[in-house]
């Protein structure tokens, strides 16, 4: 976790939770696009999901699916 805090910091990204519909947590670096929208990767065992996080502590897939990511906050 340790790593994990001093990546986000060195690159400009904050820590955050993320809660799958099965209560799994996962701790990932999220990250704002240029039009301020913030996006986090949700490591899966075959691919890696990006994800939008919504102000409201909602999560949406980065095509505007819903995924198995049903919420985050701020670590």
């Amino acid at each position: 976790m340790l790593l994990k805090w001093l990546w986000a910091k060195l690159t400009g990204g904050k820590l955050v939770w993320l809660r799958d519909h099965d209560g799994e947590t996962t701790l990932a670096i999220a990250r704002r696009d240029p039009w301020g929208d913030l996006f986090a990767e949700r490591h899966w065992p075959f691919s890696i999901k990006l994800v939008r996080l919504a102000d409201d502590g909602t999560v949406t897939e980065h095509s505007g699916r819903t995924c198995y990511v049903r919420q985050w906050r701020l670590f």
